[in-house]
């Protein structure tokens, strides 16, 4: 693939793909899934690798096809300090001016490593490259026509590529919507808060009167309340590396009450931070990164050039803060990405707009 679809015949990256051909005879073949991944940062070659996806009837008259957006995994990858991508992701979410300016630091010092590892790639990572990927995949299986399922982050792919190229496209699915017209990354936050919060209820309603749930008999919502507050007073640790877990990080751990089938597992790991139990004792600081070490990391260059929200001041963060403190979500608090919004040195080549 061109690095710059504005300079087509210039260089070039490899772009990884995956494909189960349709198990069907080729009379009841439709034609091409092409399954868009989120993130941003996952593999979709990892994932069909692992599962199949769809359903029998579906894999018996399409072929799946999925990629590896650019940079990730068996494409060419954006390389990063895996140090400096510790230091961005573990660091809690500012309470002070001194400790944002200090995270401030920590992003542009990752953006600067990262696009000094991963050459100009780094600067052509927003979904309008990936979308005219998905075009060039397209037009080498031979397809007039594609149908494109979005997961997650992937939505925003499939409404850009619905937008740019609406005649090669047979049919959309989207699911878990991104809404690329949104203007701040408060309204951002607020659309991602409010139907998680309501997927944490229904989890809670189903602990409640479900044995089989770990939290069945002590009031679920309660006890997150109480994980919720031991986090704010810093008195939380996590079981695995037996660091402090902040509210936001707590957040990222009940994500999994998106998922149903994740329920019993998220109630389990509810109870095990609640109880502090064997694995609490037997937790060891986590070890740091190698000097020298580094790994694939795709999250800060895609999302911030996708949406270019800046943060600068402490002020404005702190804002946030207190305007998503009433309501307060009872276990989502989508602020934690905004910590990684800093001033970074990138520009916006894919501008906001509805799908």
């Amino acid at each position: 693939m061109p690095l710059d679809w504005s300079r087509p015949k210039g260089r070039t990256i490899q772009i990884g793909l995956a494909r189960r051909k349709a198990t069907g005879p080729a009379s009841t073949r439709i034609g091409t899934a092409l399954m868009v991944p989120g993130g941003p940062g996952t593999s979709g070659v990892a994932v069909l690798a692992r599962d199949p996806q769809f359903t029998a009837a579906v894999q018996e008259r399409f072929d799946v096809v999925t990629f590896d957006p650019r940079g990730i995994n068996t494409s060419t990858q954006i390389k990063c300090a895996t140090a400096l991508v510790d230091k961005v992701i573990n660091t809690p979410m500012p309470q002070s001016n001194a400790a944002f300016e200090s995270l401030k630091l920590a992003n542009k010092q990752l953006s600067e490593n990262c696009r000094k590892l991963s050459g100009p790639l780094y600067d052509h990572m927003d979904n309008l490259h990936v979308v005219q990927d998905m075009d060039a995949i397209r037009a080498a299986l031979g397809e007039n026509k594609i149908t494109q399922i979005g997961y997650s982050y992937g939505t925003v792919r499939v409404q850009q590529y619905a937008a740019m190229f609406p005649n090669r496209v047979r049919a959309s699915v989207a699911d878990g919507n991104v809404d690329h017209s949104i203007e701040t990354i408060t309204e951002m936050m607020d659309s991602a808060t409010a139907p998680a919060e309501k997927n944490f209820l229904q989890f809670a309603a189903w602990c409640d009167k479900t044995a089989d749930c770990a939290l069945y008999g002590k009031g679920a919502k309660k006890i997150f309340g109480e994980l919720r507050e031991r986090a704010k007073k810093g008195t939380l640790k996590d079981p695995l590396n037996g660091q402090p877990l902040d509210v936001y990080g707590l957040s990222r751990i009940a994500l999994g009450v998106n998922m149903p089938e994740l329920w019993k597992d998220v109630a389990s790991t509810f109870k095990s931070l609640y109880d502090g139990g064997a694995a609490m004792s037997k937790a060891k600081a986590a070890p740091k990164a190698e000097a020298g070490k580094t790994q694939n990391f795709t999250r800060q260059a895609s999302f911030c050039q996708d949406w270019n929200f800046r943060i600068k001041q402490y002020l404005d963060r702190a804002g946030l803060d207190r305007r998503r403190a009433h309501p307060e979500p009872t276990a989502h608090d989508h602020r934690g990405g905004a910590g990684h919004l800093g001033d970074q040195p990138a520009s916006a080549p894919g501008p906001r707009r509805p799908g």
